[in-house]
């Protein structure tokens, strides 16, 4: 199969490309270079998707477009490699639905709506243009369309910093500051399963929507914690804090301490029975957990989350449990 990824180099275009290598698929990977390749096999194609579509000169059965965040760009895309391929895959994000909806939010839940041009890529209206991105995709490709939406995407060469801070902080033991009392669930997917789903939906030529989202089963934060800590084998002792003393402490929700957004109920409520009934698949959790804190370990703290020294400076602070 002969396959061009748009993007490809960082994270989970990283994975997605080398499973497409692994199963024996000619890769084209057309980026900017302000990451380096990391596939010596795969065919690179040097360029920016805003001004050099005319490089992408050959034939493909498939294109995955791992980097759209800009409908007119998208639309570009689209439109340029319509006749050069058979398939267009986007990956989108859950964050295309409101917080506020329906219990269960399946693929056919009301999305965002982008109510201006927007030029530049705004973080404040991801989900916005995630979504107007998809339109672009749809309107040139139709039901030959592949859209998935991931949510919470972790595992190694994951450069946001916000799952691999716990795997981190644990790890370095101590008593650790958590986010409210435990209980609840957590959801995420291994960066590797969202790259396996979209390959095995191309090799089927299957189009739609997906939204995709993991674990088989999902843990509670606390569990989490703990499972973290039998991997790292590291002695913590967790300190919970809860919604009130963090918003009075002016502690920011999911950049300063990640994965805690009070009031945030979208994750616990995507429905995925249409990628479970097209074969999506999970990753042991344990294996996810020990993968993640090898590449941590490896690549070094970030420093994009909680420091210790305001980790210490709220403990400090914390009322002890009566």
């Amino acid at each position: 199969m002969h396959v061009l990824v748009i993007g490809g180099t960082r994270f989970v275009g990283r994975h997605l490309v080398a499973g497409a290598l692994e199963r024996g698929w000619d890769v084209t990977v057309f980026h900017r270079g302000t990451t380096p390749n990391p596939h010596p096999a795969a065919r690179e194609i040097l360029g920016d998707r805003r001004t050099d579509l005319d490089r992408l000169d050959g034939r493909w059965d498939a294109v995955v477009d791992l980097c759209g965040y800009l409908p007119a760009e998208v639309a570009a895309s689209a439109d340029a490699l319509r006749h050069r391929a058979d398939s267009y895959a986007f990956v989108s994000s859950i964050s295309v639905y409101p917080d506020a909806g329906p219990e269960r939010i399946g693929e056919d839940a009301p999305r965002k709506v982008l109510e201006e041009t927007v030029d530049a890529f705004t973080p404040a209206l991801y989900g916005e243009l995630k979504a107007a991105c998809e339109d672009a995709v749809l309107q040139h490709w139709g039901p030959d369309a592949l859209i998935v939406r991931p949510g919470l995407i972790v595992g190694p060469w994951d450069h946001t910093d916000r799952f691999g801070y716990w795997v981190r902080r644990i790890a370095r033991g101590g008593v650790v500051l958590a986010p409210g009392d435990g209980a609840a669930r957590t959801h995420f997917i291994d960066a590797r399963d969202v790259a396996a789903f979209v390959l095995d939906a191309l090799a089927a030529r299957r189009g739609g929507t997906y939204n995709v989202q993991g674990p088989e089963h999902p843990p509670t934060f606390a569990g989490l914690l703990a499972e973290m800590a039998r991997t790292s084998g590291a002695a913590a002792e967790i300190r919970w804090a809860g919604d009130a003393f963090l918003t009075a402490a002016g502690v920011q929700p999911w950049t300063e301490v990640p994965l805690w957004a009070p009031g945030h109920t979208l994750l616990d409520r995507l429905v995925c029975d249409a990628a479970l009934a097209a074969g999506l698949r999970f990753t042991p959790l344990a294996t996810t957990l020990r993968d993640t804190l090898n590449w941590e370990t490896e690549h070094g703290t970030r420093g994009a989350s909680l420091a210790p020294e305001r980790e210490s400076e709220l403990l400090a602070a914390l009322p002890l449990s009566p």
